[in-house]
């Protein structure tokens, strides 16, 4: 008994002192660590940073949490009664993550950073509730679109010839689809169409008819016509409203092109001979009731877009222009990425110098959209005060890596080791790179002594090959085809990937108070040729920092297409694994 006593008492006395030693752990774990890339860390200064309040005056408006005097669209000052974007603290505005935040103050803690718990936990909760729905909301769109392309592929297939009366769909140089465009019922349907309940209210149409086999016989479409919506007209021609459907749109080329495929099947079909008959017989009736055709009749009850050929649909999306970037840099392929299979809206992808061209061209209406590096709205507003940029962020799918790479003789292994004698290609003026070269001058005015050109690409990467003292900065993702080339130049020419060991950069803030650069470990093997440390001899993992990536759309372009804009936010989050994938597993 003694010793089961002696027992208990000396594991008592290990538990407590376990306990001791973890809560002592984490309290300084808590109180001095440096974040990490996923940290949503706050800064309690209105300002965008600390260091440059004074010298960015203009951005000081940012991080109010005043409901009276919040601004809209990260800067321009709106009336409350606006939508806004990126305004910190707001308890009723939508922000631009699609979520309604509580207007918690940060709570400051010990060491630089101030952290504010309560407000990133309702950040990341109603992030992950407004895109979780989505994406489960895109997966059952996926599998009723998968099903629909399923049916469409049973029909027979066709290459149309664009004709002088017809208009043309084009992928690159090759016709897809024509019909005619001119059509009152296109015209019509641009204006309702929905898609974000299409395949769900397309599936419900068709729900209690048994389509009849010798319909995949044909072809999947008509001109402007779905292939289905005249065969179940020519089932249900009883119907007084399916009666008039042929009636109003007899003479149009798509009616008239079906009706020549259905006697050419009834040839061989006496069930669709009679049917045809019946059809004929009720349109004769039709006619001598003197009843005006209407080439925009639609059946009541009926949404138009059902009836039209999905090549149509797709054809009249309300079309996104987005700012990208360079063809060899990842903006452009995320851009395809997104709008791949969407139902919402088409994207076309624009080629552009970068972040802070995007910026200008979304402002001078040349794009609706664009892909941005967060901190190059700093930049924007600095270079244009009067800036009235008005847009809200659809997702950030990812975070970027600004890519340092210097000759491994020009000396520098460490951000800190650049000095006068360098020269840092920052990309072209207008560039992602050339940003954030910018706000760490901006952080650290000793980095403005060290000189910088706006050159990138095919002769940033020569210049670099070529110079011992000339380095290349390159803010993008993992997987670009302009970095994968570099890391080959690597093989048989030394460059070292710089370790950013500046703590600076680390003060600036976004609009809504939130960490701007979060350091990250790159582990090594990512760049094999060019992480390397002991001489330039073992591949090494590398200390970086990072930046999300932002896609954001013009507000002017929301409110022309809010149905659109409904669905595209969760079409859009359901492509973040995917996009994420593409970039190298980088969240």
């Amino acid at each position: 008994m003694a010793w089961n006593k002696i027992n208990v008492v000396l594991l008592s006395a290990a538990l407590a002192f376990s306990v001791g030693f973890i809560a002592d752990a984490e309290a300084k774990r808590s109180g001095g660590s440096k974040s990490s890339y996923k940290s949503s860390s706050f800064k309690s200064s209105s300002s965008w940073s600390s260091k440059s309040s004074s010298s960015r005056s203009s951005s000081s408006s940012w991080g109010s949490s005043k409901k009276t005097t919040s601004t809209s669209s990260w800067g321009s000052s709106k009336k409350t009664t606006k939508k806004n974007t990126w305004v910190a603290g707001s308890s009723t505005k939508k922000n631009s993550w699609g979520t309604t935040p509580k207007s918690t103050k940060p709570t400051p803690t010990t060491g630089k950073q101030t952290v504010a718990k309560a407000k990133s936990q309702s950040i990341k909760s109603n992030q992950k509730t407004t895109f979780g729905a989505g994406v489960g909301k895109t997966q059952k769109v996926a599998q009723s679109r998968n099903a629909f392309k399923q049916q469409k592929a049973a029909f027979k297939p066709r290459k149309p010839v664009a004709t002088a009366s017809t208009g043309s769909r084009k992928s690159g140089s090759t016709t897809t689809y024509v019909y005619n465009r001119q059509s009152p019922i296109v015209h019509k349907t641009v204006i309702v169409n929905n898609r974000s309940t299409y395949y769900k209210r397309r599936g419900s149409y068709y729900s209690d008819w048994d389509t009849p086999s010798y319909s995949y016989n044909s072809y999947s479409s008509f001109g402007v016509w779905d292939s289905l919506a005249l065969w179940y007209m020519l089932d249900n021609i009883n119907d007084a409203k399916q009666q008039q459907m042929y009636y109003h749109h007899m003479n149009t080329p798509g009616m008239q092109e079906w009706r020549r495929e259905a006697d050419r099947m009834a040839l061989q079909n006496a069930e669709l001979r009679g049917k045809l008959a019946a059809m004929d017989a009720e349109n004769a009736r039709l006619a001598s009731s003197g009843l005006k055709r209407n080439e925009a009749y639609v059946p009541e009850g009926v949404d138009a877009d059902l009836l039209l050929a999905s090549e149509v649909l797709d054809d009249n999306k309300p079309v996104i222009r987005m700012c990208t970037g360079a063809m060899t840099q990842n903006y452009y392929n995320v851009a395809k990425i997104i709008g791949r299979d969407m139902q919402s809206a088409r994207i076309e992808p624009v080629v552009t110098n970068g972040s802070a061209d995007n910026l200008r061209k979304l402002e001078t209406g040349q794009c609706d959209g664009a892909i941005v590096q967060r901190d190059a709205y700093l930049n924007h507003v600095a270079e244009f005060p009067a800036s009235k940029l008005d847009f809200t962020r659809v997702l950030s799918p990812y975070a970027e890596i600004p890519h340092l790479v210097c000759p491994y003789d020009s000396g520098v292994t460490k951000l800190s080791h650049l000095s006068s004698k360098h020269t840092v290609l920052v990309g072209k003026h207008g560039s992602g790179s050339a940003v954030t070269w910018n706000n760490l001058v901006q952080e650290d005015s000793a980095y403005g002594k060290i000189k910088t050109e706006n050159v990138g690409g095919a002769m940033a990467t020569a210049r670099l090959s070529t110079e011992r003292n000339t380095c290349l900065l390159s803010v993008s993702g993992l997987n670009t085809k302009f970095m994968r080339d570099i890391n080959n130049i690597g093989k048989t020419t030394k460059l070292q990937l710089v370790a950013w060991n500046d703590g600076d950069i680390f003060d600036a803030v976004d609009p809504l108070g939130e960490q701007l650069y979060h350091s990250y470990t790159l582990p090594s093997g990512k760049y094999n040729n060019i992480q390397k440390t002991a001489w330039h001899s073992m591949n090494s993992s590398t200390d970086v920092v990072t930046v999300p990536a932002d896609v954001i759309l013009n507000n002017t372009w929301i409110q022309k297409n809010e149905n659109a804009f409904e669905f595209l936010v969760s079409e859009a989050a359901g492509k973040i694994p995917t996009i994420r994938e593409y970039v190298g597993g980088q969240k």
